[in-house]
């Protein structure tokens, strides 16, 4: 199937080799003819959609097989026995211990008749063996039922259902195990292929979870509790019923609302949900999906990668015996505290490794060591315990509800799992690393702080309040609006850092390279960590705001090249330099990379400012403090990267140097193409001077595009959006919420987030910029809309304050969609590389200067129009979507050149025209024609 994406890609040129390889022989040819009549007729065709899947006859019909095939694999019973084979066992009549070696035998047999499948899949056929397999698995389950019914009959029976469990398994190995994958790829061409697998995966998944939730709910009376039990002696245990049934009686069933509001149902919900999540963004299923891949990207050969995948799943059947041992011993929560440790651990090294794969032929096998002691930290807790965890936290009547919204939130996390990692995959280790050292380090510092004044906001303005009033001798209360108006200063006031840090974002991305800056600007992060920290021992609230100004230096430098958000240096050093290390098809994810990063800092920090956490009267500072963390981490790790390759060439002119730092990013010496870009563009950089700020004022070339990345910027502060972020738990609490309700709602808010910022991640490269941009700003357009509304109306009724909250989670839904990342990312793919570095400065400091009026201006406001401050949003809003409607190009998948275009007023489309422009310098990087316009405009603008 590669090899026939590389057809369909690339062309027939580089296939043989890619062939040859696989088959071990050069005698290919007539499967490359196979091969080459696909990819001709696929030319002929668009890409399959889902109405076309379900219409037209040719497809429909082979994937209603397709879909049997797996409906036949779950609904045969065997994940009913993989997963609850223990119990079968027992009450089969044998004890515990023969009950786990019997499960440990039917594991055995599953893994050799995978082998021998493997031989009999070409030699009998795909239908064959999924008939015999089919058959044997009918006659056994008949057996075994009348086996299970008569167990009682004779000592020997219970062993009988051993051997016919055992005989399940080989049958359901033999063939359903298997065929049912492979058959999608067989049934489907190469542009059908894609969809049809995604439907029958679906499908397999979902009856998947339906026999899982479906086969244990059978003890309904005391007839079944004895079966259960094997024994009569139920007495005890039935009383325990009785009661719970009694005390039920007395109550109505949780509806969602009281299961939200209850403070007594709300709290183990979250410790539910938030199970549920540690389970699926720990990352387990993106190695379990794609750990053959993980595998072979670490440098190993595809046999040694599977035999590696089939070891991991060994131990992931080992320690699932250990935890069934471990979890009445040592404790649930002690279990998911140990796996969660310990896969932590392991991804940090495991990311190491992988990035230093090429340095010593044995480091690949530390990934198989790895990634096997990140499946065993998995089996030790956090695999299970979220699942019983729901129904030991919840009485009967809350139960279902309970459980129901943790399976919808596992899977939702799953299904953004599953679709966030691919688009990944194309990223060897050490670029993953580089991006993780960058987009980590810098967009943990970004977001944390955006979000940490949040929660613990009336502590600090009681502690400002009190500082004041001990500074006079205990003699002058200050006024609630000096203690706003400090407040907003002291939120605000890292804005003025950002502009700040934006205006030298320049200076340090040439002075010390993308890389260098970043490691020099940790300097303000750490200065700003300990002034924070230290300002409530000291009783300063002057430290505190002379901290956050630190602050906003560190994250305006960081960000103002692509990404938008809250710091100054970050915000534009970080943009820049994953922006450069990036492959072009990879640019708008990794882009966003960031932006998910601020996303989810910003959750972690509304976690950590809840007040049962680290937003108490005492401990607030060190949250405060927290973000000195994210410099801890990144130092060290910018340490083992290379500079920007795009810097070293076209800034500092060191070719070699520049070709070694793009080796070790992309992972191989054939970068040959990728330099050749970067000459190309090196050379149009020498036709010209440096921008400076008049050319970047007056040349139409340089103008328009730079208007359009400053309305970006703006558009993306004057939305409101930091407006909801530094005052959310306020805004919530004036809709008619208490406090622990608003924090949670902050939380819910910043879930939303990071979710629409994966979704963000894989349709950024689908849907295009402008059109995540328009449907981000129209969204919050209509939303603020409705906020204003309802909380003009929320004393009407007790429901309404509830509105809010689902209104404020939508505008960040909303936000986060495109206006939240895209504006950062469209300056550098506006600007070529004499030219980004000033606009990106220019867009940063915009941004911080609009994000400091938001700042210091919203809470004033409020007091004055009350729920009819966001009507201001409101207009400020639709004006953008006029303008990005007008006025915004698509850049998606587009080269220096044809951006450039734009200002031309060429068409995008026209090749010839991408043409001229490419004739315009020869061999050496000079002009053959004498456009004075278009030459400035093409080395200005990519």
């Amino acid at each position: 199937m590669a090899t026939m994406w590389n057809v369909k890609r690339w062309g027939c040129i580089e296939r043989l080799p890619s062939l040859n390889w696989l088959r071990g022989t050069t005698k290919v040819e007539e499967e490359m003819d196979e091969m080459r009549a696909e990819s001709a007729k696929q030319k002929l065709t668009t890409v399959v959609s889902l109405k076309e899947m379900l219409t037209n006859p040719c497809l429909k019909s082979p994937l209603i097989i397709a879909v049997m095939m797996q409906l036949a694999q779950q609904f045969s019973g065997i994940n009913a026995v993989v997963f609850f084979s223990t119990s079968i066992f027992e009450d089969s009549g044998l004890n515990t211990l023969t009950s786990q070696y019997a499960k440990l035998g039917m594991g055995v047999m599953n893994v050799i008749m995978n082998f021998v499948s493997l031989v009999l899949v070409e030699k009998a056929g795909r239908k064959t063996l999924q008939l015999v397999g089919l058959s044997g698995m009918f006659v056994v389950v008949i057996l075994l039922t009348v086996f299970l019914a008569v167990k009682g009959l004779a000592p020997w029976i219970p062993y009988i259902s051993i051997v016919l469990i055992i005989a399940f398994v080989v049958a359901f190995a033999t063939g359903p195990g298997s065929i049912p994958w492979f058959l999608v790829s067989e049934l489907f061409n190469q542009s059908a292929r894609p969809l049809a697998s995604s439907i029958a995966v679906t499908v397999n998944w979902t009856a998947n979870f339906f026999v899982g939730i479906g086969f244990l709910p059978l003890a309904i009376c005391l007839d079944s509790l004895d079966w259960l039990r094997g024994t009569t002696k139920v007495e005890e245990e039935m009383d325990e019923m009785r009661a719970e049934s009694a005390k039920q009686k007395l109550t109505t069933v949780v509806s969602l609302k009281e299961m939200l509001t209850n403070p007594c149902l709300k709290s183990p919900l979250i410790i539910a949900v938030m199970m549920q999540l540690a389970q699926q963004f720990s990352g387990i299923n993106a190695v379990v999906f794609f750990s053959t891949s993980i595998f072979e990207d670490s440098g190993l050969n595809t046999l040694t990668s599977q035999y590696a995948k089939l070891g991991m799943g060994v131990m992931n059947v080992i320690m699932n015996f250990v935890s069934l041992v471990l979890v009445e011993k040592a404790g649930r929560k002690t279990l998911q505290l140990v796996g969660l440790s310990g896969m932590f651990v392991v991804v940090i090294l495991l990311t190491v490794f992988l990035a230093v794969k090429g340095l010593a032929p044995w480091i690949p096998y530390i990934s198989i060591v790895l990634i096997i002691a990140f499946v065993v930290a998995f089996a030790t807790g956090p695999g299970s315990i979220p699942w019983f965890l729901v129904s030991e936290l919840f009485n009967q009547s809350a139960r279902p509800l309970a459980s129901s919204i943790a399976v919808t939130v596992n899977w939702t996390a799953n299904f953004f799992v599953g679709i966030g990692f691919l688009p990944l995959a194309g990223l060897n280790g050490r670029l993953v690393f580089a991006i993780a050292a960058a987009a980590i380090g810098s967009g943990f510092q970004h977001g944390y702080n955006i979000g940490v004044v949040n929660a613990p906001g009336k502590l600090i303005q009681e502690w400002i309040n009190y500082t004041d009033y001990v500074r006079s001798n205990y003699t002058v209360v200050p006024t609630e609006a000096t203690i706003t108006w400090i407040w907003s200063v002291a939120v605000s006031v890292y804005c003025i850092g950002g502009m700040i840090g934006g205006s030298l974002t320049g200076f340090f991305a040439e002075k010390f390279g993308r890389r260098g800056g970043l490691m020099v600007n940790n300097i303000f992060a750490l200065i700003g960590a300990i002034l924070e920290g230290f300002s409530y021992s000291a009783e300063s609230y002057e430290m505190l705001i002379a901290g956050r100004v630190f602050i906003g230096i560190n994250l305006l430098s960081l960000n103002s090249n692509k990404y938008p958000s809250v710091g100054g240096l970050n915000a534009g050093l970080a943009p820049m330099y994953l922006s450069e290390i990036s492959p072009v098809n990879l640019r708008g994810a990794v882009g966003t990379m960031y932006q998910l990063i601020l996303t989810i800092s910003i959750l972690i920090s509304q976690i950590l400012g809840m007040e049962n956490i680290m937003g108490t009267e005492t401990l607030w500072p060190y949250l405060l403090a927290f973000t000195a963390v994210a410099v801890l981490y990144q130092v060290p790790a910018l340490m083992f990267c290379p500079e920007s390759p795009k810097y070293i060439l076209i800034t500092k002119g060191r070719e070699r140097e520049a070709e070694r730092a793009l080796n070790w990013l992309r992972g191989t010496t054939k970068v040959e193409e990728e330099m050749d870009e970067m000459r190309a563009e090196s050379a149009k950089q020498k036709l010209t001077t440096v921008v400076s700020l008049k050319e970047m004022l007056t040349n139409p070339c340089l103008k328009s595009p730079l208007i359009v990345a400053v309305m970006m910027q703006l558009a993306q502060q004057f939305s409101g959006i930091n407006a909801v972020m530094f005052f959310s738990t306020s805004i919530f609490e004036d809709s008619g919420l208490n406090t622990l309700t608003s924090q949670y709602a902050t939380l819910g808010m910043g879930v939303m987030n990071v979710l629409m910022t994966f979704v963000s991640l894989v349709l950024v490269e689908k849907a295009g910029r402008k059109t995540l941009q328009l449907v981000g700003l129209s969204g919050m357009f209509v939303v603020v809309i409705l906020l204003t509304v309802f909380l003009a109306i929320k004393d009407l009724a007790p429901w309404i304050p509830y509105i809010s909250i689902v209104l404020i989670i939508a505008f960040v839904v909303a936000f986060a969609t495109g206006p939240g990342s895209i504006p950062w990312f469209l300056v550098s793919e506006l600007f070529n590389q004499s030219a980004r570095p000033l606009a990106s400065s220019i867009a940063v400091t915009v941004n911080w200067t609009a994000n400091f009026f938001v700042g210091i201006g919203f809470l004033p406001l409020a007091q004055l129009l009350g729920p009819y401050v966001f009507a201001i949003f409101a207009v400020i809003l639709a004006f953008f979507v006029w303008f990005t409607w007008k006025h915004v190009p698509e850049t998606k998948n587009k080269t220096i050149e044809e951006i450039s275009t734009i200002c031309d007023g060429k068409d995008l489309t026209d090749e010839a025209a991408v043409s001229l422009i490419l004739a315009e310098y020869d061999a050496n990087g000079s002009y053959q024609t004498n456009h004075d316009k278009t030459t400035l405009c093409h080395t200005s603008v990519i």
